[in-house]
């Protein structure tokens, strides 16, 4: 499972509402995980495995490296 954890840089309050999607890379393992909305913490839950990949918080570039865990991303 992958937690993606979502704040506000500014004031580094979580962010509700969010739209988090995920895109790995691979040939075999590659693929865009559908999009999910961050709840009243700032968190979105991905029931998946790890891997190398991008997380993309409203379309835009948060994070590119291994996702796994939990993940934070400040926007």
């Amino acid at each position: 499972m992958i937690t993606v954890k979502v704040f506000s840089k500014g004031s580094g309050n979580p962010i509700k509402g969010a739209k988090v999607s995920l895109m790995f890379s691979g040939l075999i393992s590659g693929g865009s995980v559908p999009g999910q909305y961050t709840n009243n913490n700032g968190e979105v839950h991905f029931n998946i495995g790890t891997g190398n990949g991008t997380i993309y918080v409203n379309g835009r570039d948060a994070k590119t490296g291994y996702i796994s865990g939990t993940e934070v991303v400040h926007i």
